[in-house]
């Protein structure tokens, strides 16, 4: 630059270069943990004024706003320092830093990189720490999965294609049966029918989304057992509400007593808790839902018969 016909160049040293030795580090680890101290290694301990860590920044014709200087806390030791980390994410997001010892002449060490981590390793999602820093700590779902305990109709589920998550009746008479989720199976219905919420299902059309545990988002697969930190802490039978999951079946304790009868024959739940659901209760023998024609019988239609099955000519088809 500046058309000069002559090679010229110049070595310039920062004015702390001329003031003695620089601090030395034999030892120092490789990552450290937000909150909690480390150990460095260096035979200037007792030199030693400050410990700071510098977040790396490149720039170019602007300024990047995430570099930062972070003095640290330390007591001094024989040949070594122990050094407190950050208390927080908040002053210092994890990350890699630049660790620097500076004597009390203002000379600082060569730099040790050290990586800045919220992840204590206790399997424990908590603040500070999610599924992109913490991925041993911190589940994270990438959308629907069948066995997942919910019918997601919205990523084409049903009692057919996920009968795990979704209820559905696919035998017997054909008037009772159903299907929920996405529109397969005999009789398909949606969301909206209560039989695809009870019994311990649950339901819904709104497609999956991916999910990270500790972006303070509870959805997909989190819930308050696996990632606390976004779903709050989870449920228990006996912590007095009647919560999602429970019934007076399942907790009675929180939900009430469950009726002494099958208080309704086509709801699709065991409303006594006695194990049989709908028509197969006893108590619906002579409900007009649960009657079918027996063998032999004279029948215009399949569902009317218990087999399922009117055969014959017509006007004189029966039960088979």
């Amino acid at each position: 630059a500046g058309g000069n016909d002559f090679p010229s160049y110049q070595v310039y040293s920062p004015p702390y270069l001329f003031q003695g030795a620089r601090p030395s580090v034999t030892a120092a680890p490789s990552s450290v943990l937000v909150g909690l101290t480390f150990t460095v290694e260096t035979p200037d301990a007792e030199s030693i004024a400050s410990v700071s860590l510098m977040r790396p920044s490149s720039v170019t014709h602007g300024f990047d706003q995430n570099q930062r200087y972070v003095p640290l806390d330390f007591t001094v030791g024989s040949g070594e320092l122990e050094i407190t980390a950050p208390p927080d994410t908040n002053v210092a997001p994890p990350g890699v830093y630049m660790l620097f010892l500076v004597n009390q002449t203002g000379v600082p060490s060569i730099a040790e990189f050290v990586l800045l981590t919220a992840c204590d390793e206790d399997g424990v999602c908590e603040a500070g720490e999610n599924c992109h820093l913490c991925p041993g700590e911190c589940i994270s779902g990438d959308g629907a999965s069948c066995g997942n305990g919910i019918c997601e109709t919205g990523n084409a589920e049903d009692c057919v294609s996920c009968p795990l998550d979704c209820s559905g009746k696919q035998s017997g008479k054909l008037s009772k049966q159903f299907c929920c989720g996405n529109g397969g199976g005999q009789n398909p219905v949606d969301c909206a029918d209560p039989r695809c919420t009870s019994r311990g299902f649950d339901c819904s059309q709104t497609p999956a989304v991916t999910s990270c545990c500790g972006d303070f988002v509870c959805e997909d697969i989190e819930n308050g057992s696996n990632c606390e930190v976004d779903c709050g802490a989870p449920s228990f039978c006996g912590d007095g509400p009647c919560d999602s999951g429970e019934d007076v079946c399942s907790c009675a304790v929180d939900c009430g007593a469950p009726p002494s009868t099958e208080t309704k024959c086509t709801d699709g739940d065991d409303n006594d808790c006695d194990g049989d659901y709908d028509c197969e209760d006893l108590d619906c023998t002579d409900d007009p839902d649960c009657q079918c024609q027996l063998l032999g019988t004279t029948c215009t239609s399949d569902d009317e018969c218990c087999s399922n099955r009117c055969k014959g000519k017509r006007g004189a088809r029966v039960c088979k």
